[in-house]
């Protein structure tokens, strides 16, 4: 999803910087992959590690530069150690506060005012939350992600958000869902 987004920004001669909440960082390499799921990848991928056919076809590379992401969530680290991307995991956020994590991590964006691109894997949420496929323990509550997201957006500086991973066939009841849809009703609207 997000090579596709943001290939789009690349061809519009546009730069973003990306805000990634996601309970994993994203950042296998092919052959460290359990799955050859280019989901696994994502990350690794915009900042230039993979197969130069994906790497490089919007014609920049890398997509994004690793000063250009601040990671926040994660629980699953993958290979992503390896990089010289800002990271503030889920242990980081609960102990710093989410307020002073997000004002940190939109301050460390080395051109001032960028436009922000805000991804939101649902998996950031704790899973007894939110039904996910890949799930890891330990994850935000609603409470924590709509701060979060709603200290984003109140930068002013989004140009958009992605939604990724909520898998409706494992949300039986469909409460998950109702909940996922409520708090992005309230962050877009500002109904903190």
């Amino acid at each position: 999803m997000l090579v596709g987004i943001l290939s789009a920004f690349v061809r519009r001669d546009t730069e973003v910087g990306l805000i990634f909440l996601d309970g994993h960082a994203d950042f296998h390499s092919p052959e460290a992959s359990s799955s050859g799921d280019p989901a696994d990848m994502e990350l690794a991928i915009l900042t230039g590690r993979g197969p130069r056919k994906i790497t490089q076809m919007a014609g920049k590379y890398p997509l994004l530069k690793e000063e250009d992401v601040v990671v926040y969530g994660i629980r699953a680290w993958d290979q992503i150690a390896e990089s010289n991307i800002r990271i503030y995991d889920r242990n980081q956020m609960a102990e710093r506060g989410i307020k002073k994590v997000v004002e940190e991590g939109i301050e460390s964006f080395t051109r001032g005012g960028i436009s922000l691109w805000l991804h939101f894997d649902v998996d950031a949420l704790d899973p007894k939350l939110v039904p996910v496929m890949f799930p890891e323990s330990g994850g935000l509550t609603f409470e924590e992600t709509r701060e979060f997201l709603s200290l984003v957006r109140a930068t002013g500086q989004t140009a958009g958000m992605s939604i990724a991973c909520y898998h409706p066939e494992i949300d039986i009841d469909r409460s998950a869902g109702a909940q996922l849809v409520t708090l992005i009703v309230d962050v877009l609207s500002g109904h903190v």
